[in-house]
């Protein structure tokens, strides 16, 4: 057994902190949480993967106290289907709507704290009968809303999209998982892959950005390229591809016990089925560290790999941007400046990063970035993996960048959301992560 990193822990059983390690042993990587009884749980079958990873981070606890990036509101668990993979088990049978007078304490809040980004979820948001009110409330405190949606009443409204827009949204994480129905219907309860598609039109007709995301199981693996070949032409629509292991310990679940992938088997099945030229190991990163926007994200929680799109054939930004040096850069930053400003600083960095060969592409993609035209864009595919109910590193949880805010005041970890039900407990175990 060999020891990578020594931590801190909760159980969700006894609700208390207790010493943890991650380790590798017989070809894997673990995490063991020293409770009684002792908690063991698998992390990664590809050591090297984890291990690449773990060693191009400048992740660090030391006087770091991160404000969330992305701040989830739950405004109904009431959703128009029963998915086999929900975390949050909604159903048609569900009818709880959050009111206007919430969401006024909420965006007040979170407008004083100064966490500007906000994710609509549900459930089903769609679905709350005064959504559009909701996204007014937020866009008149300043705030950039995003929506996290199954799209099928965005498909089956053709005028949905535009009304979303107008009203203040600017993105919408569209779940999109598969292209094949039998398979849709295996993960999702239904075959509307024609309503997916058509959701993906009006949202880019509408001008909102849209990232696909696909919670990825053994039975989707293989559809990476297809997926891909969905959004790449989009230009500056298509946000980012992300992919989701599948929380198989929370919410409703009912998989066969094989399904499930780990972050590094997600990675494994991109480089494999991504048809993206060249794509190996050493192109996957994980989340810089950038003070001034208060990212300082653990490596096991995402891993990026950095594309171009450059007139709807894609490929690998590392080509043209070195991105260790941008890497070694941006984690010298310094916190306490506004949004605009970091991302001058992030423009500013890139300037150094540029290999000199690929100045005239770097100059066309500035261009589109600037006038939303052209046909250079930056992109990303992000894997994104949550903790599981015995896995909860305190040190994931004290830089956790993802928040779902439950009430004025009361924000708590996406991955504490996921597995805890006690409010009380959830705000507790933020406010002391015991790291």
């Amino acid at each position: 057994m060999k020891v990578i990193h020594s931590t801190r822990s909760y159980c969700c059983d006894c609700h208390c902190y207790h010493d943890a390690l991650y380790y590798i042993d017989s070809g894997c990587v673990f995490f063991k949480m020293l409770c009684a009884p002792t908690r063991i749980t698998l992390i990664s079958r590809h050591p090297d993967i984890y291990m690449h990873l773990w060693n191009k981070s400048y992740f660090t606890t030391k006087n770091v106290q991160t404000i969330p990036v992305s701040n989830r509101i739950e405004i109904t668990n009431a959703c128009n289907f029963t998915c086999n993979l929900c975390y949050a088990g909604a159903s048609p049978n569900k009818n709880s709507f959050i009111s206007l007078e919430k969401i006024a304490r909420i965006s007040e809040y979170l407008r004083r704290e100064k966490r500007t980004d906000i994710g609509l979820t549900g459930g089903e948001p769609t679905l709350h009968p005064e959504l559009l009110k909701i996204v007014s409330i937020f866009k008149k405190a300043g705030h950039i809303i995003s929506l996290y949606s199954n799209g099928y009443l965005i498909a089956k409204e053709p005028t949905l999209a535009g009304k979303l827009k107008e009203q203040g949204v600017y993105k919408c994480f569209l779940q999109f998982d598969t292209l094949n129905p039998q398979t849709h219907q295996l993960l999702r309860n239904n075959s509307f892959v024609k309503e997916k598609l058509q959701a993906l039109q009006n949202l880019t007709k509408a001008k909102i950005k849209v990232s696909p995301i696909c919670v990825m199981v053994k039975e989707n693996a293989h559809e990476v390229k297809e997926l891909l070949d969905q959004v790449r032409t989009m230009g500056p629509y298509f946000g980012e591809l992300i992919f989701l292991t599948a929380i198989q310990d929370t919410g409703r679940f009912t998989l066969e016990k094989g399904s499930p992938l780990l972050r590094d088997d997600i990675v494994v099945s991109i480089i494999k089925h991504s048809g993206i030229p060249g794509i190996g190991i050493e192109h996957f990163w994980p989340f810089p560290k950038f003070l001034p926007l208060e990212v300082n994200l653990h490596p096991d929680c995402a891993t990026i790999v950095y594309l171009l799109i450059r007139n709807g054939s894609i490929e690998l930004l590392d080509s043209y941007i070195n991105i260790k040096r941008l890497y070694s850069l941006c984690s010298k930053m310094k916190k306490n400046t506004s949004y605009r400003v970091a991302y001058l600083k992030v423009l500013f960095l890139l300037l150094p990063c540029i290999k000199w060969t690929k100045c005239l592409t770097v100059a066309k993609i500035i261009y589109s970035y600037i006038t939303k035209k052209g046909g250079c864009f930056i992109n990303y595919i992000v894997v994104e993996s949550f903790m599981t109910r015995y896995c909860q590193d305190a040190e994931r949880l004290h830089s956790c960048t993802s928040h779902h805010v439950l009430d004025e005041n009361i924000s708590v970890s996406a991955c504490v959301f996921n597995q805890d039900g006690d409010i009380g407990s959830q705000c507790n175990r933020f406010k002391n992560p015991q790291i």
